[in-house]
């Protein structure tokens, strides 16, 4: 399942556990299951879709997975989680912004959120893009 969600690959642990040593003070994961029935009456969990997001820095909320299996994209599931993240963000007074890094062919799925690139990281092989969506208003205009 990780590799039909992921074809890029999977972020080793390694990366996460130095994630947490270096400071990353907050890291939540949310999961949207269906129960699958076996022959003997056991229910085996299906992950459809999950997404795992950290507090990078006092301002900034980042997104270091998201991900739909195939055949449930399109449903509403990848809108639930993301939407549960700026959720988050929006109820924490200190988050600025939440940031991520996605292939090209996911860009149009965070622009519908207010997402945009603001850089870009060449990859062997890969390009991934930096998006970001800003929280609080870059200025305010007093009268």
């Amino acid at each position: 399942m990780y590799e039909k969600i992921f074809p890029y690959g999977e972020k080793p642990r390694g990366v996460l556990e130095r994630d947490l040593e270096n400071g990353v003070r907050e890291m939540a994961v949310c999961i949207h299951l269906k129960q699958i029935p076996e022959r003997n009456s056991r229910r085996i969990p299906e992950i459809l879709s999950f997404c795992i997001f950290q507090r990078k820095t006092k301002r900034e909320i980042f997104i270091d997975y998201l991900g739909v299996s195939e055949t449930h994209r399109g449903s509403g599931l990848g809108k639930h989680l993301l939407e549960t993240v700026l959720s988050y963000a929006d109820s924490d007074e200190d988050a600025e912004e939440v940031s991520l890094f996605c292939p090209e062919e996911n860009i149009p799925f965070y622009s519908r959120f207010q997402f945009t690139v603001v850089g870009v990281v060449f990859g062997v092989g890969e390009i991934w893009f930096r998006m970001t969506k800003n929280l609080k208003p870059i200025f305010q205009i007093y009268s």
